[in-house]
């Protein structure tokens, strides 16, 4: 009796074993897979919101905000006396934005009294990747303008160019040469002005002189000169970002600011 007591005791303790050995297991693979789906799920259904808890300057607001994919960049900006066009610059892959994605932000530049205004801008122009304009109020005074695109974070505005001396337009016309529009040209009305005080630059970044190109100034009145354009450019690609720009020089003093990129010739 003893001795079978001692081996029903044995089959208890190895059951309870193999008994414990299974649940264990079974916990253990349960735990790794609820753990794996969690991460599934929140890997895929979570996204930060970018945004900023300082509000003291847009310089404190660009520390705490880095966008994981920033869907678009800001091409040029031009303060005119009523409001600021920020012109878009799309990467080949993003789709076309609308008014509701946007947000004008005034970031204050007082530290001592932090301010954060949102906005929604005043109209949207444009409605392919190559002409989006956002239009936005001008700044309060001690303010400084950024762009929010929801959910990408703020756009940060490095450079505002002003709109009283600036070429802001150009296309290429039917015989070739470059029509021209500057701002603060101050001309004469109605009347046509000596060309060749003038000459037409052409080229990818104005900061560095050495590296632009130069041609004859066919006319010029009022607000519009009329420029021979270069072969280079004429061969070159007429639309997009990577399209040259142009503006005009006065000789003896300085070349006019531009957001100007001659458009294809009309009607072509």
């Amino acid at each position: 009796m003893a001795v079978s007591a001692m081996k029903v005791r044995s089959r208890r303790r190895d059951v309870v074993s193999w008994s414990n050995f299974f649940w264990c297991t079974v916990f253990i693979v349960t735990s790794f897979f609820t753990f794996s789906a969690v991460r599934l799920f929140f890997a895929d259904k979570y996204h930060p919101v970018l945004g900023s808890t300082r509000q003291n300057s847009i310089l404190e607001v660009m520390k705490d905000v880095t966008p994981v994919s920033l869907a678009v960049s800001i091409r040029e900006t031009v303060m005119l006396p009523d409001q600021v066009l920020i012109y878009l610059k799309y990467p080949p892959s993003a789709r076309l934005f609308t008014k509701e994605d946007f947000r004008c932000v005034y970031s204050s530049t007082n530290s001592s009294w932090p301010n954060l205004i949102r906005q929604p801008p005043i109209q949207i122009d444009g409605e392919d990747f190559e002409n989006q304009i956002v239009r936005c109020s001008i700044p309060p005074r001690g303010f400084i303008l950024s762009l929010d695109l929801k959910p990408h974070g703020i756009i940060p505005i490095i450079h505002i160019q002003w709109w009283d001396a600036l070429a802001y337009e150009a296309l290429i016309d039917r015989d070739n040469s470059t029509v021209v529009f500057v701002k603060g040209l101050n001309l004469r009305p109605e009347r046509m002005s000596n060309a060749s005080k003038f000459e037409c630059v052409y080229g990818w970044d104005f900061s560095n002189t050495k590296f632009l190109l130069r041609s004859e100034l066919l006319s010029i009145g009022q607000e519009i000169g009329r420029c021979k354009t270069p072969l280079s450019v004429l061969n070159g690609p007429q639309r997009g970002d990577n399209s040259v720009k142009v503006s005009i020089r006065i000789k003896g003093k300085g070349i006019y600011r531009t957001i100007a990129r001659p458009d294809s010739p009309v009607g072509s």
